[in-house]
């Protein structure tokens, strides 16, 4: 059974509904929502393989498309970082679209990738929900991320 969050939110398939179950503290009903929400975990090992291993950010604030490698977890961000690879968003005008130093981080699980904020001044945004930290959040193909007011499309590569 999913505990999803009281307000609006998007499902899969990006359908607008408005949720009232509360159960569980916040952090956990939060949790749940985005488990919920976009939870598409590979049920075989031959799925499992099939998961991309490059990133393409069509970024949509100001024309540009940057591929990352996935090898990796990847920091977004303005400044190097201790916790992987950084996709330095300072070209894109990152200051003025409110980006922080370590602003997100995308890293591979068992079942996919996700997002977790890294206590960004601005907030990290999955298909127009706010990502709380600690949290991680499970991320597909087509995604809309926004991070402060910057925002991007993931597309995973294969």
């Amino acid at each position: 059974m999913c505990y999803i969050v009281r307000g609006w939110g998007l499902l899969a398939g990006f359908t607008p509904q408005r949720y009232s179950v509360m159960q569980g503290t916040r952090a956990e009903r939060k949790r749940d929502f985005a488990l919920c929400a976009w939870g598409m975990k590979p049920s075989s090992d031959s799925q499992r393989s099939m998961i991309a291993k490059q990133f393409r950010f069509v970024i949509w604030t100001v024309a540009g498309v940057v591929e990352m490698d996935a090898a990796h977890p990847i920091v977004i961000g303005r400044m190097p970082s201790p916790h992987g690879n950084l996709l330095d968003l300072t070209p894109y005008q990152a200051v003025r679209h409110g980006i922080s130093r370590h602003h997100a981080i995308i890293r591979f699980e068992e079942d996919g990738y996700t997002l977790e904020d890294l206590n960004s001044t601005n907030g990290t945004f999955i298909n127009h929900f706010r990502v709380e930290a600690p949290l991680r959040y499970p991320l597909k193909h087509r995604d809309e991320l926004r991070f402060g007011q910057l925002t991007m499309q993931i597309l995973f590569v294969r």
